[in-house]
């Protein structure tokens, strides 16, 4: 029940003890003048200027004041003395009599501090701040058929260089955007000298440093898409390393968010279509999810799927991930390009390469609703249509220029298609641990082809890898796992796992580790580890290493092994589709399961003893006539030949391999 009152009581609610103390404190004078000039110097440099003049001219009329009883002047020129005398120090010695001498020295003291100090203070601040707000980039630009880039993440510098260095097909993509100069602006959190730095280091300096138009700002702030003018660009890249992920949210929820955002900020308008979006996703799973966020072109690029499909391709045929890396990066010497086909229209796609003879014909590019469908060594007898384009692997662009008057060939009859043999069992051990390992598992169960005994090595819980394992073995019986807890670069724990006795290791990056500097440092480690191991093997197995940053591949000296780097692969995807978007359906065809596989073959399995004795001219026609279409070959030491000319002689030795396509499917009757 409430008590009588008393102190600190009134009626039955007991007053706080603190209440009471604030009732009794009191505010002075000086702390309320304090704080209206506290309350106006943080609206900006105009008020603070206005509370400097305010002030200002309080000093001067009290400086009038004080000289009123001399005499000399009326009380509107002694407040103008006042003024001159606080504004002016060269008025010092003008004056004459103890008393005005004293007061002007007084106002020319404080016209220094009021004046000149305080004035230039609140001008250098008011500078110093717009400077900065003008580094950041918080104004939108007002360029347009442009390349947005949509986060500064690990991908971002990568595909920048990509960009910078496509060449004629940058100009095709100006082309197309009706714009005369390269445009790539950069939506980043961050907006400093360091920023810039960055991109001068990887390329973007000089002529191409005008190329790059920095605005702060992250994607997933609807109002900050219209700095980098979204609505107007010719293509928007949504490349990954830019959110951070946890175990509640992943990378790829981020995206989506964005490419929802997007779907109102670069709708269609004016005449202009959509741009397109070329966007990186870490889970395929999250694909069709994607593109219901974003109703225009779109194109994604599912960094597991592409990655998984490479590794298995390397296990089929040890090595192939060398050539992966070399036509799907910027660093190999030659590349995919596309090429309008209308001038051939009704022609056979066996009749191509006479047109090419500085390029090698490879396939053809549909359009398939609204995106596009590739097949890769199609059947020779395709006829072409209107629409299509043809696939070419070239050093340059200017290579894949059509020779008019070349005499037109007939078509290779396939007598036989050569059918590789089966995939004997192999034994993979797989030092690390990432999320794309269960995708990886997903893959190899749809390959029953392929029975395959895999190993994962990791300090992560064998037990909850286990778990997360399970379901994508479930009814697979050619797929078997096997977890081991231990930690790869200690020389006894690998030792222990016995790693002579599998036919591949791969050296996995860990996602669990944020720094992809410290995730390649125990990459480096562990293959240092791993080569002490198997120093004494009698058969040393094939080794994959996956690096997170190619300026590390240094560190791993000279050695024989497999080097596959994610981060240019991904790039390269993002940066050239973005360009050309009928390039990625050539990449999805390129990976795909079923089509022509990207395959490294025995010369002893795939051609004749006749054949191997010519040129490359024969044997070209001769793995024609199986089904197969060289591309080239990979030698012992691991150099990489690729598109050699038809009169180059074979290479000699046990060790070389036919680099070929196998035959791929024919397009769907219209």
């Amino acid at each position: 029940m409430p008590g009588d009152g008393g102190a600190g009581r009134s009626g039955w609610w007991t007053v706080p003890e603190s209440v009471q103390n604030r009732a009794m404190y009191r505010l002075r004078a000086a702390d309320r003048l304090r704080y209206f000039l506290e309350r106006q110097f943080i609206k900006g440099a105009g008020y603070q200027l206005l509370v400097v003049a305010g002030t200002i001219g309080l000093v001067s009329l009290l400086g009038g004041l004080l000289i009123l009883p001399t005499g000399e002047e009326s009380s509107s020129e002694a407040v103008w003395w006042a003024f001159l005398r606080l504004t002016d120090p060269g008025y010092l010695g003008d004056d004459e009599g103890t008393w005005r001498r004293t007061v002007s020295t007084m106002l020319t003291i404080s016209g220094y501090v009021l004046f000149m100090g305080t004035l230039i203070a609140i001008l250098t601040q008011w500078l110093t701040r717009t400077m900065r707000a003008l580094e950041q980039g918080l104004t939108p630009i007002t360029v347009r058929g442009h390349v947005a880039i949509l986060g500064l993440g690990s991908r971002t510098l990568p595909v920048v260089a990509e960009i910078l260095g496509a060449g004629e097909r940058l100009r095709q993509f100006l082309r197309i955007g009706r714009t005369r100069r390269l445009n790539i602006a950069v939506l980043s959190e961050r907006v400093d000298a360091e920023v810039a730095q960055r991109f001068r280091r990887y390329g973007a300096s000089g002529r191409h440093a005008r190329d790059i138009i920095l605005r702060s700002g992250s994607a997933l702030q609807t109002e900050d898409l219209h700095r980098v003018n979204v609505a107007d660009a010719g293509a928007i890249i949504l490349a990954g390393g830019v959110f951070a992920r946890s175990e509640l949210q992943s990378e790829d929820v981020a995206t989506i968010k964005t490419l929802i955002a997007l779907r109102d900020e670069a709708r269609p308008r004016r005449g202009r279509p959509a741009p397109l979006v070329v966007a990186e996703l870490q889970d395929r799973r999250q694909v069709p999810v994607a593109r219901a966020a974003y109703p225009g072109p779109l194109a994604l690029v599912a960094v597991d799927q592409v990655l998984n499909r490479i590794l298995v391709q390397q296990l089929r045929y040890p090595g192939v991930a060398r050539v992966f890396e070399a036509l799907l990066s910027r660093q190999g010497s030659h590349r995919f390009h596309v090429r309008d086909a209308s001038d051939f229209a009704g022609g056979r796609f066996g009749e191509l390469q006479a047109h090419f003879p500085d390029a090698l014909v490879c396939g053809l590019v549909r359009p398939d609703g609204d995106g596009f469908s590739a097949r890769l060594n199609p059947p020779a007898a395709t006829r072409l249509q209107r629409q299509d384009r043809v696939v070419l692997i070239a050093a340059t662009h200017d290579a894949t220029e059509p020779r008019s008057g070349n005499r037109v060939s007939a078509p290779v009859a396939i007598a036989a298609t050569w059918v590789p043999p089966p995939s004997p069992p192999h034994r993979l051990l797989v030092l690390g641990w990432n999320r794309r390992h269960v995708a990886l598992l997903e893959e190899l169960a749809g390959r029953p082809d392929m029975p395959v005994e895999i190993t994962f090595v990791s300090l992560h819980p064998a037990q909850e890898r286990t778990a997360l394992c399970a379901p994508a073995l479930a009814d697979v019986t050619h797929v078997q796992c096997r977890q081991i807890e231990a930690d790869f670069v200690v020389d006894s724990e690998l030792a222990a796992c016995r790693p002579e006795h599998y036919d591949s290791i791969y050296i996995a990056t860990s996602d669990l580790i944020e720094s992809e500097q410290e995730a390649d440092a125990r990459t480096v480690v562990g293959h240092l580890v791993l080569s002490r191991t198997l120093a004494t093997a009698q058969k040393r197995p094939r080794v994959l290493l996956e690096l997170a940053d190619a300026g590390n591949a240094s560190m791993l000296g000279s050695h024989r092994d497999d080097v596959l780097v994610p981060p240019l692969v991904i790039s390269h995807m993002l940066g050239q589709g973005a360009l050309r978007r009928e390039l990625l359906a050539v990449f999805e065809a390129l990976l795909q399961r079923d089509g022509a596989d990207l395959m490294l073959v025995e010369p002893d399995s795939a051609t004749e003893p006749e054949a191997r004795a010519g040129d490359v001219a024969t044997l070209r026609t001769h793995l024609l006539s199986r089904g197969l279409l060289l591309l080239g070959w990979l030698d012992g030491a691991g150099a990489l030949q690729v598109q050699p000319p038809d009169g180059e002689t074979l290479p000699a030795g046990l060790d070389v391999r036919w680099l070929v396509l196998s035959a791929g499917t024919a397009f769907d009757a219209p």
